[in-house]
């Protein structure tokens, strides 16, 4: 065995492996040791009974051979002169020389502690724990070391680290230590020590109930008081266990801050708050957090439950004073709001973490929080937020490690699986914000999506992937960029990325909204017309229904759902297509798939686009009949309101919006707006238009009047002769905070005139001058105030037709706008009370 100088590792394994080997043989030799007691160590095996009298004297000999080392840390092994430290060498040692012995054993001891430890911490637990064995063995048989309370700390931390931990071989060593082994030689005391490892035993055993009962026990069986290290174990134990216990940990956390001669710190703190975002309680988890911070008062606490239970504090702060909340902290708060899918609080704690960084530059978002923020900003479709934290994940590139990203670690050997903390954007990152800029609404921001998914690999190293490239084409998709969504489809293609049925259904979505934009822009969907096409609708139309078809053809390795019909359903609804519609429809169920409400809700508008409320009809009774537990939502009803108007059924669509809210749900404002258009169709319908105007006012409806509902209103009563009325309406919008346009003016100025009320209309035109509008350049408003300066002209003259007469019309016109305002007035309970 060849020890080297440049080696101390090496030479310090190796000495404590002769000093053992010369233990086991001098005990074997004598008829004294536990013969097949000691496994063998992974530097080589040798067998214990005849052959150990002969290694004996050869390791011994080898021992003696080496030289001493430069090195202070190395000494030849106490145990290698055993046999040499006879009786009488020992009876005439002087005492300074007892001490030497002394010091060298305790040194030896303490070396060996911590082989045990860098054993167990290297994941070999089985040589760890031989070594620990072979101690005992020596000293058992009068050859060998005192085992210490430090030895016995170390081999229960080899079981701890142990895979899976070895729990049951751990409270083993302790209740054997403390019976002084085998032999009772050497009764070994445990202390906090000998609590905090064996805690981390439980803990990382995942046994909450053991970790729980090792607590109580630890002051009357073994005379230990647990301290805060133990309490923060015992508090992840409760973390790890599975289920998380997190009302326990909370619980520890009471009793641990309740007690005056323990002081929490932190990490105490921050094990409490991951138990609670592991069961997806984030608002007792901000609560804490909030506790931490200053007891209350946190900017976190904004979209708290102001219920009683929720301001009872989960800590009683007369007891303790709590440490300050670290990065970690902050994180472990983000992932329990990402857990519950609270995302708008996740970046309410990212913009906290990012505030505290402007005054503690060590306080700063790592990659794994930076991460939780990215996937806040893809689910709620922020891209902005999402490119600035890209940026600040590409910085963390940049950051020295001693301002933080390794600023904590732990000692010993790190686990070869660790993950490391990220030093720049992975190629998570780069498919969450190209996401959420896929996300964005009506797809602005699909060019920005393109633009990462071009720069992802020279960042990454990494290829985007089918995930990024699916995550691009549904930005395109939101665009209606179908060109480039099937440019984005081939290049996929020949890099060797096969899209799966996402990709395809998200390329046929494309084309869906591709005609949908067409149609507007073309204005057919204001037109009622089902004839009209343009190329536009109807060649992204045929390029959905040519992919879907490839996808059903024979031979192919990805085969639609219910998603892919879906968007080739959709595709036909815009572009005016009802009959293709329902044979896409008829194919779906062929094909075995069952249809979705949204199905139904595309089906519907298929019906919508072209007005056939026949068809609508029919839509209804299948999801009556076939849909089972599918009831109508609101792209349902809102589709099916918007076809009786087409068809001038608005008694109907006054029905059908009775009929949604009672059944719970929420109609959208363009649904509302369809039902009041609705009233001023054919048989124009005053009095039900302003009472669901009423109603969207009401404590039935989530939505409020916008800009659209005004001019519906306005424009509506002044065709209909109804200018007071309109004028009534026209206030109320912008005391809502909408500024009317000219056209509104000029439609209520003309009824003015229609009606024979010129002042009326002049006095409109003179608050539309003190509004800054110029009614000279508008000819029907400069023709309406002439003739209102010659009716006042005439007026001067006393030629005034029939005074009397117009003031009392103008009179019982502004009574009946009264009346339909104050009509209800007061709270109304229900829906029938308004719509009655």
């Amino acid at each position: 065995m060849v020890l080297t100088n440049n080696m101390p590792h090496q030479r310090r394994r190796d000495r404590s492996i002769i000093s053992t080997l010369l233990v086991l043989a001098a005990t074997a030799g004598s008829g004294k040791g536990r013969v097949g007691a000691f496994h063998p160590l992974n530097s080589g095996t040798f067998a214990i009974g005849g052959r150990a009298a002969a290694l004996r004297q050869h390791e011994l000999q080898q021992c003696q051979q080496i030289q001493p080392s430069e090195d202070s840390r190395f000494r030849p092994d106490i145990r290698c002169h055993a046999s040499a430290v006879s009786e009488s060498s020992t009876s005439n040692t002087s005492g300074s020389t007892r001490r030497r012995v002394k010091l060298a054993r305790e040194e030896e001891i303490r070396s060996i502690e911590r082989e045990i430890v860098q054993l167990g911490r290297s994941g070999k637990t089985d040589d760890a724990l031989a070594l620990y064995d072979s101690v005992w063995v020596g000293y058992e048989n009068r050859s060998g070391l005192k085992p210490t309370t430090r030895l016995m700390n170390s081999a229960i931390d080899a079981c701890a680290r142990a895979r899976p931990p070895r729990m049951k071989t751990a409270f083993g060593i302790l209740e054997t230590a403390m019976e002084g082994g085998e032999r009772g030689a050497a009764k070994l005391k445990p202390n906090v020590y000998t609590a905090g490892t064996l805690m981390s035993c439980c803990a990382r055993a995942r046994d909450a109930d053991r970790a729980l009962s090792f607590l109580r026990e630890m002051q009357d069986k073994y005379d230990i008081a647990p301290n805060a290290i133990v309490y923060s174990t015992a508090i992840s134990a409760c973390e790890r266990s599975r289920p998380p216990r997190a009302d326990l940990a909370l619980e520890l956390l009471r009793e641990a801050t309740a007690d005056p001669t323990i002081e929490m710190n932190v990490v105490g703190y921050n094990t409490a708050i991951s138990a609670l975002a592991r069961v997806g309680d984030w608002r007792r988890a901000v609560q804490l957090l909030d506790e931490m911070e200053a007891g209350g008062g946190s900017e976190l606490d904004q979209d708290f439950d102001k219920s009683p239970s929720a301001k009872a504090t989960l800590l009683d702060p007369n007891n303790f004073t709590p440490p300050l909340p670290d990065e970690v902290s902050y994180g472990t708060v983000m992932a329990a709001c990402e857990r519950a899918k609270e995302w708008r609080q996740v970046l309410r704690v990212a913009d906290t973490i990012n505030a505290k960084s402007e005054l503690d530059s060590a306080f700063f978002m790592d990659g794994l929080t930076i991460t939780s923020a990215l996937h806040a900003c893809q689910q709620l479709g922020l891209a902005d937020h999402a490119l600035k934290y890209l940026d600040m994940m590409k910085g963390l590139a940049n950051r020295d490690d001693s301002t933080g990203i390794n600023r904590r670690r732990t000692y010993g050997n790190a686990r070869i699986d660790a993950r490391k903390p990220l030093r720049g954007p992975d190629d998570v990152a780069y498919k969450l914000v190209i996401s959420a800029c896929s996300r964005c609404k009506n797809g602005s921001r699909w060019a920005d999506g393109i633009r990462l998914l071009r720069e992802m690999e020279s960042y990454t190293g990494t290829a985007p992937d089918v995930v990024a490239y699916t995550a691009s084409i549904a930005g395109c998709a939101e665009a209606g960029e179908w060109r480039t969504a099937f440019q984005l489809l081939e290049e996929m293609k020949s890099k060797g990325c096969e899209p799966n049925v996402v990709t395809l259904s998200a390329c046929i979505s494309s084309c869906a909204t591709a005609c949908a934009n067409a149609a507007k822009a073309t204005s057919l969907v204001d037109d009622d017309s089902s004839s009209m096409e343009t190329n536009d609708i109807t060649e992204p139309k045929h390029r959905a229904l040519g992919l879907l078809g490839a996808m059903k053809a024979e031979g192919s390795s990805v085969k639609p759902n219910v998603f892919s019909y879906n968007a080739a359903i959709r595709a036909c609804a815009e572009a005016f297509d009802l009959d293709m519609a329902f044979t896409l429809f008829d194919a779906l169920k062929q094909q075995g798939l069952k249809p979705s409400v949204v199905t139904y809700g595309s089906l519907m508008t298929a019906c919508e686009r072209v007005g056939n409320l026949g068809a609508a009809s029919r839509v209804m009774k299948m999801i009556r009949e076939e849909a089972g537990n599918i009831r109508p939502n609101e792209v349902i009803y809102g589709a099916m309101i918007s076809c009786c108007r087409k068809s001038g059924q608005a008694d109907r669509a006054v029905l059908l919006l009775r009929k949604m809210i009672k059944e719970g749900l929420s109609p959208n404002i363009a649904t509302f707006n369809t039902v009041i258009m609705a009233q001023f169709q054919r048989d124009p319908d005053i009095r039900t238009a302003v009472l669901v105007y009423k109603l969207m006012q009401s404590q039935h409806s989530r939505v409020k009047p916008n800009r659209r509902t005004y001019n519906i209103l306005v424009r509506g009563l002044a065709e209909n002769n109804r200018p007071n009325d309109a004028e009534i309406f026209l206030w109320k919008m912008k005391n809502d905070g909408f500024v009317p346009d000219v056209d509104l003016f000029t439609a209520l100025v003309g009824s003015y005139e229609r009606s024979g009320q010129p002042g009326k209309a002049l006095r409109l035109m003179e608050s539309m001058e003190r509004d800054g509008y110029n009614f000279y350049e508008i000819k029907v408003l400069d023709k309406a105030f002439k003739k209102a300066v010659k009716f006042a002209s005439a007026v001067e003259r006393g030629l005034r037709p029939s005074e009397e007469r117009r003031r009392n019309a103008e009179g019982s016109r502004n009574d009946e706008a009264v009346v339909l305002f104050q009509e209800g007035d007061d709270e109304l309970d229900s829906v029938d009370q308004i719509l009655r």
